[in-house]
């Protein structure tokens, strides 16, 4: 298919859902959440936090702990992913997981955001979210055998590979200073990154949050057990990392987050 197909369907697809209420992305719901789970520490409480907020808000969604444990230099660590997924569905799609680490608020809040009106729009969709416990290193330095816990433990636990796997993490800085890129490593996702760039021109052509170019550079995230294993995923990350990272999130672009998490919301609403 063309791009000008392409481009006549996404326009033809926007405005069908212009003035449907349900598919307006609440960024207020995202701050909100943003500021919450950002201030609920220690881990467990974030935890704790975001299952009674997925509970209340997404009454469709299943919750439940993946607990684990792990050993680094002969400590141990109990650790566990949260996992919500769609258990009401009969389709024979692949399903749409959308993850995040437990300590990335706001790409959790944009996440939950858009569940929450895909499952308002469609509650059979195939849609599953997956924090990850653990992604930065446990000691020092980063290893294999120290960092990435949750994410590899869930790739290993998988029963299948009919999954597509969005991996976000560090949204929300300058749009001019940390746009969204194709990893080089992640040319399988060449064709669902183009389709991200084409609703972000046509909806914010002068914001571009996704923008047509490569990055060759190698990043140490939760992306790295999905393509060990072979598992179809898209990384979403800016290659040049925001300066806000890990920092107040005063310092956040809500205008970055808000066609970021539009973008992502048009593409799984019509796929």
């Amino acid at each position: 298919m063309n791009y000008i197909i392409i481009i006549l369907i996404l326009i033809t697809l926007h405005l069908s859902y212009t003035d449907n209420k349900k598919s307006i992305i609440d960024i207020e719901r995202i701050k909100y959440l943003t500021k919450k789970i950002s201030i609920h520490r220690p881990v467990s409480n974030i935890k704790q936090f975001i299952c009674n907020y997925i509970r209340k808000e997404i009454p469709l969604l299943t919750i439940k702990e993946q607990a684990f444990t792990k050993y680094i230099n002969n400590k141990k660590s109990n650790l566990s992913n949260i996992i919500a997924y769609n258990s009401n569905t009969h389709s024979n799609k692949k399903i749409i997981i959308l993850c995040a680490h437990i300590d990335s608020a706001i790409s959790i809040s944009l996440i939950i955001e858009i569940v929450r009106k895909l499952l308002l729009i469609d509650k059979y969709y195939p849609i599953c979210i997956v924090l990850f416990d653990s992604k930065e290193a446990i000691g020092d330095k980063f290893t294999n055998d120290n960092a990435l816990l949750g994410s590899t433990y869930f790739v290993d636990n998988l029963k299948n590979k009919n999954y597509l796997v969005f991996i976000i993490n560090l949204t929300g800085g300058s749009i001019r200073k940390n746009p969204i890129k194709l990893f080089a490593s992640n040319k399988k996702s060449c064709k669902i990154f183009n389709s991200f760039y084409i609703i972000n021109r046509l909806l914010y052509n002068n914001d571009r949050v996704f923008v047509n170019s490569i990055s060759y550079r190698q990043i140490k995230d939760d992306h790295i057990p999905f393509m060990k294993k072979n598992i179809d995923y898209i990384h979403l990350i800016p290659d040049n990392f925001p300066d806000q990272h890990h920092k107040l999130i005063d310092n956040i672009d809500w205008k970055y987050v808000n066609i970021f998490t539009y973008v992502i919301f048009n593409y799984l609403l019509n796929i």
